[in-house]
């Protein structure tokens, strides 16, 4: 079925019954489509809101627009949105879709294997470290960084720049600012693997940048170790594993890293279900692990750097001495 979608200055169209535009429509928040935009050659990404308190009101939906349509102006690799539209009472966010590949096909398909050079992760490091401070900056707290939120830009055949790899940081819609969530979730949203455990255990007062930097360290573990941090053939058990079981080194990687990584990932490791503790415990518990966590995302980008510059005068030594 085509659908029209009329924006401010610009009209949108997308059909919900074409497969290949169709990219997701089993999630809880969104249903998100592949569209076109008819004033400009590329194509959009057209995500509904699947449940109508999101956005409440016309006076909300403004916010959201101001907020959105500025957002990529805070850092060139975040992705612009061009829309806020409601259209027979349900509200579509449009921006523009990337072309690329997402950082979790690089790091676990076997097709992409050769982008791991360390010169290209401390790059892709680099870029993700930068944008995140970049929002931290402004009081913006993202939510949602993990590998899938992360794309490679590449060519219409599906080549990536290894020499200038360059990422997009994309969907917003989940951020908090100010302390206040942009769009009225009745919960914390939540992603698998990629959220605090302050997140997992819905402590919304919890939240701040240090959230997103344990999301940072468990993308970067995963990026440097190319194994899921919390890997587990039944998915119902991840969300019990972010909260109760450490991160673990694996043994190719070197302890001088993962120190970094666990640092930036620290949580308190729950023993006993959080249900068993009294709240004010299960509080001071998530606290505590808070303020152990880097305090910056660049703080823990200049760390991993200076972990491959020492590595990199180490292999020098070593063929001088051989």
């Amino acid at each position: 079925m085509i659908q029209q979608l009329s924006g401010k200055t610009n009209r949108y169209t997308f059909n919900t019954a074409h497969k290949a535009d169709v990219i997701s429509t089993g999630e809880r928040y969104f249903h998100v489509f592949r569209g076109k935009s008819e004033q400009a050659p590329y194509h959009v990404l057209i995500k509904q809101c699947a449940q109508p308190q999101l956005i409440h009101s016309p006076a909300h939906a403004l916010l959201v627009e101001e907020i959105l349509l500025n957002i990529n102006k805070l850092h060139p690799n975040i992705a612009p949105t061009l829309d806020v539209v409601q259209h027979n009472g349900t509200y579509y966010i449009m921006r523009e879709y990337v072309q690329g590949v997402s950082l979790h096909n690089v790091m676990f398909d076997p097709d992409y294997k050769t982008l791991r050079s360390a010169p290209f992760l401390l790059e892709i490091t680099r870029q993700l470290c930068e944008i995140t401070a970049a929002l931290h900056a402004h009081g913006i707290v993202q939510r949602n960084i993990k590998p899938t939120n992360i794309i490679l830009e590449s060519n219409e055949l599906g080549y990536i720049d290894t020499e200038n790899p360059r990422i997009q940081l994309v969907d917003f819609e989940r951020i908090q600012v100010a302390g206040t969530s942009m769009l009225n979730f009745a919960r914390l949203p939540i992603s698998r693997s990629y959220s605090s455990p302050e997140m997992v255990l819905q402590q919304a007062n919890l939240i701040s940048t240090a959230t997103d930097i344990y999301s940072i360290g468990i993308v970067l573990f995963e990026l440097f170790a190319h194994v899921p941090a919390y890997n587990t053939p039944n998915q119902n058990l991840i969300l019990n594993m972010q909260v109760a079981f450490p991160l673990k080194k694996t043994p190719e990687m070197p302890k001088e890293l993962f120190a970094i990584l666990h640092k930036a990932a620290y949580k308190h490791v729950f023993r006993k279900p959080p249900t068993h503790y009294d709240a004010k415990e299960v509080h001071a518990f998530l606290k505590n692990a808070i303020t152990l966590r880097y305090t910056s995302a660049l703080d823990v980008y200049a760390d991993i750097r200076e972990f491959f510059t020492r590595q990199s005068e180490k292999k020098r030594l070593f063929g001088l001495l051989q």
